[in-house]
């Protein structure tokens, strides 16, 4: 606990101010910026994320991790040749939680006089492997299974302030074990990657994301998409593995594999963990069915 003293040395020299460039609450479920105004916390239009110079919001959101594992997270953020490093805080207000977000601008401090005039573009790629460290599969590229934790959960609590549904995909390969056995393990490697690859292609929209939930087994989220239309890019992913061909060394060969899709409507009371046994009870229908096929 701060003792007394302290707190009264704080607000006299007005060192949060003075430490700090940005202070304010965001609600990242909404990602929304907080008017502190009035008697109360109101949303605003400004969007968390656009301060930063960004049109979307951020694939390594310490706000949300936050808000999710009610414990403060820091980490280092770029915009406009300018470095920021950004402190996210859980605050437990009496209707909702939201973050306490202190933003200091360290370019300053961090980017020291040099004659190379690539420094920013050097920093700005270690920041970007940083912040992608925790999030990506090593192997595909892809997001990564805690992503699937952080980022899952939010995605659907903002169905219920867009209006809109949500649909994922869970899609499996089949017969991978085979493939293991009979080419070798690098050889599984090099198809999980390609698979990867080719089910990215079929993602036409920014909002859309694609993470490798585990073994030969990946998540595909449509934000704001209905069961018909996810069934239809899943069905899409279905006959593009299917006509692509594999190659391992010597080795050419084809593969299949199966989807299963679920979605959530506004307003539906659903955890992150339903909706994705939902999908995969669809997927095993799949693979019982023979394979090979979609079931939504």
């Amino acid at each position: 606990m701060v003792n007394k003293e302290f707190e009264e040395l704080i607000l006299k020299y007005d060192i949060l101010e003075k430490a700090f460039d940005n202070i304010r609450l965001v609600d990242p479920a909404k990602n929304r910026v907080l008017d502190l105004s009035g008697t109360t916390t109101e949303d605003t239009e400004l969007k968390c994320f656009e301060s930063l110079g960004k049109n979307k919001v951020c694939d390594n959101c310490i706000s949300m991790r936050a808000y999710h594992d009610n414990r403060p997270y820091v980490k280092l953020e770029y915009s406009m040749k300018e470095i920021y490093a950004v402190i996210a805080i859980p605050l437990d207000l009496p209707d909702r939680r939201v973050i306490m977000e202190i933003l200091k601008n360290a370019t300053s401090s961090l980017i020291m006089e040099s004659n190379q005039s690539n420094i920013y573009s050097e920093v700005q790629e270690l920041i970007d492997k940083m912040n992608n460290l925790a999030l990506k599969d090593s192997l595909t590229g892809i997001f990564n299974r805690r992503f699937i934790n952080e980022k899952l959960p939010a995605e659907i609590t903002s169905t219920k302030f867009s209006g809109k549904n949500l649909s994922i995909i869970i899609a499996d390969i089949d017969y991978f074990k085979k493939v293991n056995d009979t080419y070798g393990h690098l050889c599984g490697d090099r198809v999980l990657k390609k698979f990867a690859k080719l089910i990215s292609q079929c993602l036409s929209r920014e909002e859309d994301w694609l993470a490798r939930f585990g073994g030969e087994e990946f998540l595909i989220c449509l934000p704001g998409a209905d069961l018909k239309r996810t069934a239809e890019v899943a069905e899409r992913m279905r006959k593009k593995i299917e006509n692509s061909q594999f190659d391992c060394g010597p080795y050419q060969f084809k593969l299949t594999s199966s989807f299963g899709v679920s979605t959530v409507t506004p307003g539906m009371n659903i955890t992150m963990e339903q909706l994705m046994e939902k999908a995969d009870t669809k997927l095993y229908e799949a693979k019982n069915n023979g394979r090979n096929r979609v079931e939504a």
